[in-house]
């Protein structure tokens, strides 16, 4: 048995070993590479920043994984494994301190996975420390467009964060409870232990603040191009005021969720979480298409978010296009109508040149 441990032990030193040395390897290239350059105290800033990032998000993770655990495995009160000896079944207790292990090891695997690719987040959090304006503001919420290019990608990666901690350790919780039998089905309604239903409300409160958190950054979201919708009247009209609504019903999941810890009753949760749900696949997709199929191409245009987006592009491409109008013959008026009348594709959008050419050469 004593060989057996100094044999894991050899092994697991020896990953650590391998891991280590590829880490320092890297970072000594790169220390290098910096000093060759003459920007050795960027790199040195730049290396800090990414290693505080991973620290603090492993312990978070780690805390909130383990925490939530811990608690499963302290509301098990004993594991019987069935074990034969010779033709008597019998009921052996699995020990406390393997159980204790088990759920440590599982947090630690939670942890491990969910902070994985955390080392990348360094460039978005050094963008989000410029704070100085850049002087121009969209069109429809009036945010700064430093807002949109430094801050708002941090706060992106905060929320899918949140949102993977919030979701994936309550899954795990559930799953946990209903294999320890704390959630069962019995006489066609479902039982819940006391332990069990306050720890499920509270992450299920916790759950629905990040979908409100969510909620909140959507207005931000469709202005800033992330989730491809038209910049039109179904926009302010239809989006942004559902993405408020939704914000408003998560936040009823979380007084619902709660009173189910206060009270105990399930339908306090259940039904808040239905409403939301149902709302949210209706707002995002039933909703838009009806608004946008009721309106006609020029009761969708706005035509001041039109003009302030091609001063965007002109921006984020470096081009000054100055528009002056002038004279021109009948012919050339002619042609002009027949210009104004072929619409014009985003600019370096593929699909869309494609789609113009095509239908210019079947006209």
């Amino acid at each position: 048995m004593r060989v057996r441990w100094w044999l894991q032990a050899t092994v697991v030193a020896g990953l650590a070993a391998l891991l280590a040395g590829r880490w320092l390897a890297v970072s000594t290239a790169d220390a290098l590479w910096a000093e060759a350059l003459d920007i050795a105290a960027t790199e040195r800033f730049f290396r800090y920043t990414r290693t505080l990032i991973v620290v603090i998000a492993f312990a978070v993770a780690a805390v909130w994984c383990i925490g939530n655990v811990l608690l499963v495995h302290r509301s098990i009160k004993s594991v019987h494994v069935p074990r034969r000896l010779g033709n008597l079944e019998i009921h052996e207790v699995v020990p406390r301190r393997l159980l204790l292990g088990l759920a440590v090891a599982l947090g630690l695997a939670l942890t491990i996975a969910l902070t994985l690719g955390t080392g990348d987040w360094w460039q978005v959090r050094v963008l989000a420390q410029y704070e100085a304006e850049l002087g121009v503001r969209d069109a429809v919420l009036g945010h700064d467009i430093s807002y949109y290019l430094f801050r708002m990608p941090w706060q992106r990666v905060l929320h899918t964060f949140a949102t993977l901690l919030g979701a994936v350790v309550a899954a795990v919780v559930v799953g946990l409870y209903a294999a320890v039998g704390a959630i069962r089905w019995r006489r066609r309604a479902l039982h819940v232990s006391a332990m069990a239903g306050r720890h499920m409300a509270i992450l299920s409160a916790v759950l629905a603040l990040v979908l409100l958190w969510g909620y909140r950054l959507e207005p931000v979201e469709y202005v800033a191009g992330v989730h491809d919708v038209p910049m039109d009247t179904v926009l302010t009209a239809v989006r942004i005021p559902v993405a408020r609504m939704l914000s408003v019903l998560a936040l009823l999941v979380v007084i619902g969720s709660l009173l189910w810890a206060w009270t105990a009753r399930v339908s306090l949760v259940v039904l808040p979480w239905l409403m939301l749900g149902g709302s949210s696949f209706a707002g995002h997709y039933l909703v838009p298409s009806f608004a946008a199929a009721l309106r006609s191409t020029d009761e969708l245009r706005i035509p001041d978010v039109e003009v302030r987006r091609r001063q965007f592009e002109q921006l984020a491409y470096g081009v000054h296009v100055e528009e002056h109008t002038p004279y021109r013959t009948e012919g050339e008026q002619t042609q002009q109508a027949l210009d104004q009348s072929v619409p014009r594709p985003v600019l370096w959008d593929g699909f869309a040149v494609t789609v113009l050419l095509n239908r210019l050469a079947a006209d």
